[in-house]
């Protein structure tokens, strides 16, 4: 028997790292630079850049051999040039409330290990981030995938003492991949910078391969320099994790009162507690 000397759980960081609660059940979104949209709880995808765009969705990957089954999984739409201002990615903005056990900013601030299972029609070195909220404070990544095979990835992430991270309702840190950022937003790989990184230097860019895929699962963000297996959680905690951000109530039973007088209320029942006013 092995002793485990840690907080077990929750490790993980991320909400909805499984990729299993999409409330909105909006299928196949188009990511370009008109809005963010949400392919999954938690999950948003950004386009910043002219008429470059690529597709994204909840997929099932229930024959992989991952023990998971459901992946997001991005195509891209044309060949692009991508400019240096470009930014397009798939990241989690996590609440400032669940990174206060890093410490991040101070003399005690701990590591990070950042893990998930990847897959992509193209091979090579791929790349994202980790950013303060404020976003100038960035610790670019990379990680390498050989090609249309599922790795299982982790990354150790050092200390920062230095920088302004929110502890409150708001962002606290933002976990971003990369899909086609610009030489603007991409920085000097595994180390801490004074910059909005969106992903490393040199790394591929999924935008520039027409019809090229990307597909990612089991994402956990955790205290430590170990990469602890990934923590599945029970659905229904899963949902309720993901309700504090998003609610979605397709049968009306969350309104009381009926009738078209003027100046009448009706007040909305939240099945839990949202993070903040909406």
């Amino acid at each position: 028997a092995t002793a485990i000397v840690s907080d077990f759980q929750p490790r993980n960081m991320i909400i909805n790292g499984a990729m299993q609660i999409n409330a909105r059940q909006q299928g196949t979104l188009t990511i370009n630079s008109s809005s963010s949209q949400y392919p999954c709880d938690r999950w948003v995808c950004r386009g910043e850049g002219g008429s470059k765009a690529y597709t994204i969705e909840k997929t099932s990957i229930a024959s992989s051999g991952r023990g998971i089954r459901n992946a997001l999984k991005v195509v891209s739409s044309q060949a692009a040039s991508v400019s240096s201002h470009d930014i397009f990615n798939v990241r989690q903005n996590i609440e400032g409330f669940n990174i206060q056990r890093l410490n991040l900013g101070e003399a005690g601030c701990a590591s990070m290990t950042l893990s998930f299972t990847c897959y992509s029609s193209v091979a090579g070195t791929h790349s994202g981030a980790i950013q303060n909220s404020a976003q100038n404070r960035s610790y670019p990544f990379t990680y390498t995938l050989a090609q249309n095979t599922w790795t299982d990835v982790k990354i150790t992430i050092p200390p920062i003492t230095s920088g302004s991270f929110n502890e409150d309702t708001g962002v606290g840190l933002r976990v971003v991949f990369d899909m086609g950022s610009g030489s603007a937003f991409r920085g000097t790989a595994n180390q801490w910078n004074s910059a909005q990184d969106e992903g490393a230097t040199g790394a591929v860019r999924i935008l520039e391969t027409n019809g090229a895929t990307w597909e990612i699962s089991k994402v956990q963000l955790e205290e430590g320099t170990v990469a602890t297996p990934f923590e599945k959680k029970l659905v229904g905690e899963e949902l309720r994790n993901c309700k504090r951000y998003y609610q979605k109530d397709l049968n009306r039973r969350a309104f009381w009162g009926s009738g078209n007088v003027s100046g009448r209320q009706f007040p909305v029942r939240f099945g839990v507690e949202m993070r903040d006013t909406p």
